[in-house]
């Protein structure tokens, strides 16, 4: 499938789950012909390397659409800001995740029983729980924040820590490329509204200016550069 990320004429934004659902209606509906039927629903999210999360949201689904209008579908998540979430198991056909904030959707095709060469389609969105995201361990949220920073498996990232407060963590990482090398260094990670950040990583110098503006313990930035 073609997903487009050249992004259209500006749009007023999306916060909640229920105008995001109104609006994929009316763009389905009035820019391709699409009226989906819509319902509630529990469906899982799954992020690499964790369990998955069921989230509770709206569905919507409709029956045998066009390969163009297939496609269409597939920018309003484009033209609205939405990424490509780092999404688990990517390798099923027809399943993809988009994700905005804390808005979710997944969005699965599969080829229709009930017109010749379209596609049934199911929507799936909902709201992110940070408090869900909590029942992750600290070292494996990291570990996801490293994995996506530097656009590695889950299971390539290793990490120590050295030393942690309930907001701030400085450890090492370990990272195991495809091509069976490695490269290591030291790693800062602060959790920012909720979600673990890494501030820096790597082998270089750390600027305490950039620490100390996450409140970092003086104990894990003793060696920082005021230059």
């Amino acid at each position: 499938m073609f997903i487009r990320f050249v992004i259209g004429a500006p749009s007023a934004p999306i916060d909640t789950l229920s105008e995001l659902i109104t609006r994929i209606k009316a763009y389905s509906n009035e820019e391709i012909g699409i009226n989906f039927l819509a319902s509630e629903t529990e469906f899982e999210w799954k992020v690499e390397g964790t369990e998955s999360l069921s989230l509770k949201g709206e569905s919507l689904s409709a029956n045998g659409i066009s390969h163009e209008a297939w496609q269409k579908l597939t920018y309003f998540f484009a033209d609205n800001n939405f990424e490509l979430a780092y999404f688990e198991p990517l390798t099923i056909a027809g399943l993809f995740a988009f994700k905005k904030g804390d808005l979710v959707c997944t969005v699965y095709d599969i080829v229709s029983q009930h017109v010749p060469s379209g596609f049934d389609v199911k929507i799936k969105c909902g709201v992110l729980d940070v408090e869900a995201l909590s029942q992750f361990s600290k070292e494996k949220l990291i570990r996801i924040a490293l994995a996506q920073k530097h656009d590695e498996s889950v299971s390539h990232v290793k990490i120590h820590i050295d030393k942690e407060t309930e907001n701030h963590v400085r450890g090492n990482v370990t990272i195991f490329s495809a091509d069976e090398t490695s490269s290591s260094g030291y790693f800062l990670a602060a959790k920012v509204d909720g979600t673990w950040k890494i501030v820096i990583d790597g082998n270089g110098a750390i600027p305490c200016s950039l620490v100390r503006s996450y409140d970092f313990p003086e104990n894990m930035i003793e060696d920082c550069w005021e230059g």
